[in-house]
């Protein structure tokens, strides 16, 4: 369920006014790994009109050129099933295939979750 939440609220942030910001943080010819680098960037961004969320934080770390591990850290335990809808969401608005697979998570007692995206290039 919040695999699909998460799809879900791509598409239904993508066709308000927060579509012009996925839109400003993909630019470049790999608009997924653009906008998955610019995450922390991004939620900083909306933390000024929204000042008491808790909102989560993202790292990436490029281990190939279609390869990278998304670090996901959250005071909220659980919602990590929504990054995998995120980001399948974020393939399909920029039509390009992603493959995500969670590598740890803190419900096993790591630190912090992590998933590892692979990305078709275009």
């Amino acid at each position: 369920i919040l695999e699909q939440f998460g799809r879900h609220w791509i598409g239904y942030m993508g066709a308000g006014e927060y579509g012009k910001v996925l839109d400003l943080y993909s630019r470049g010819d790999q608009p997924v790994r653009a906008l998955l680098g610019s995450l922390g960037r991004l939620h900083t961004a909306m933390s000024v009109s929204m000042p008491d969320a808790d909102m989560p934080q993202f790292e990436c770390e490029d281990l190939t050129e279609d390869l990278l591990r998304l670090h996901y850290r959250s005071s909220r335990i659980g919602l990590a099933p929504m990054v995998v809808g995120f980001v399948r969401a974020l393939g399909e608005r920029f039509d390009q295939p992603v493959n995500i697979s969670r590598e740890q998570c803190t419900e096993d007692g790591a630190e912090h979750d992590t998933f590892l995206v692979e990305i078709k290039l275009l």
